[in-house]
């Protein structure tokens, strides 16, 4: 799940110079470890990337406060812990290539990586098989109970591997470390490299069953003649993006297993950038159906009354007989006939119509 590094080598100790000679470079003072300097850029386009969808998430909520059905605290939750972890290799790839950091310690920066990586996919495989389907079926009225079984389900096994995984990488991280070589904890890394298959099997199913709820809901919307917009390219440009970054883990974590061929390292450059592209773009696409015409009816339907905001003044039309004004001018009076009053040539404006006449009674 995270870049897999520091299965062989020695110590270093700590007498690495402070200076940056030759990053990105077999030539540096720990050559064997360093980072080609494509997947260095790869990081740090990355991390612009989020950048900017942590600002286009605020502008969109700004001016469409109920897209925070899609765009809430699990967005926020995925997007932020990406951007935490790609921080994190962002700065521990350069202190390990400026020779600042012995790729002992670098191991420790990768373990908390792990860690943060692990989180955001799970909470965006919660946004696309859970909340796209939520709001959908909230624009329909609709939640079938069997189906919120099934989320619970799904959901519950995929973040119990999700633990198991993290835990299992953690662990071969720390085994990896200065502190895991003096206590000679062995490596697991075929072990965790398997269970990273299943992990990515089962989130490619899951993928693909909430594409296909999301697509049986927009043909509902379209039977019950409810406006669906653009929906169907977003929701289908959403699933596909999805589909095709973690088909491309899966893939990679192929090649790792045993008496199976590696790709050149070109290849493995190239992954990198494709699963990026499209990590990016499954966030975007999120962002882009929070925003659609589509649900801003049924956001502004959904949005509960405040009860302290100033209710508007509607007049009650009084039944029955006509009610008078006190005797005036030697006992002449002037009733309203629902239109306002005039008194002395100057108008006083009465409830409800802006014209009207008075009947005088001698």
């Amino acid at each position: 799940m995270a870049p897999r590094r520091g299965g062989g080598g020695s110590s270093f100790g700590s007498s690495a110079s402070a200076s940056c000679p030759h990053p990105f470079s077999t030539d540096g003072y720990y050559g064997y470890y360093t980072t080609r300097i494509e997947v260095f850029v790869a990081y740090c386009l990355l991390w612009v990337a989020l950048l900017g969808l942590i600002v286009a998430r605020s502008k969109v909520v700004k001016k469409l406060p109920g897209a925070t059905i899609l765009i809430g605290p699990l967005f926020l939750g995925s997007v932020w812990s990406a951007f935490f972890a790609t921080s994190l290799m962002i700065v521990g790839t350069m202190l390990l290539e400026c020779s600042t950091t012995p790729p002992l310690t670098y191991m420790y920066w990768v373990l908390v990586f792990n860690i943060f990586y692990s989180l955001s996919l799970y909470l965006l495989l919660v946004l696309v098989f859970y909340t796209v389907n939520k709001a959908l079926h909230q624009h329909l009225n609709n939640t079938p109970g069997y189906l919120r079984i099934v989320n619970y389900v799904v959901l519950g096994f995929m973040g119990i591997l999700t633990v198991a995984l993290t835990g299992l990488w953690s662990y071969n991280y720390y085994a990896a470390s200065e502190a895991g070589r003096i206590e000679s904890a062995p490596l697991l890394s075929e072990e965790a490299n398997k269970l990273d298959i299943a992990y990515f099997v089962f989130y490619l199913v899951t993928v693909s069953a909430g594409g296909v709820l999301a697509i049986m809901s927009l043909v509902s919307m379209r039977s019950r003649k409810i406006p669906t917009g653009n929906l169907f390219a977003q929701i289908i440009g959403l699933y596909v993006s999805m589909f095709i970054w973690v088909l491309i883990n899966l893939i990679e974590d192929g090649t790792y297993l045993p008496d199976v061929d590696n790709f050149s390292r070109d290849v493995y450059i190239a992954f990198t950038y494709i699963r990026y592209i499209f990590w990016v773009a499954s966030w975007s696409l999120l962002l882009s159906i929070a925003a659609s015409p589509v649900f801003k009816s049924s956001v502004v339907d959904n949005v509960e009354p405040n009860p302290y905001a100033p209710q508007p003044y509607y007049p009650v039309q009084q039944q029955g007989q006509p009610q008078f004004a006190a005797p005036q001018n030697g006992g002449q009076q002037y009733y309203y006939q629902q239109h306002p009053i005039h008194t002395n040539g100057a108008p006083i404006p009465a409830p409800g119509n802006g014209n009207g006449h008075v009947v005088q009674v001698k």
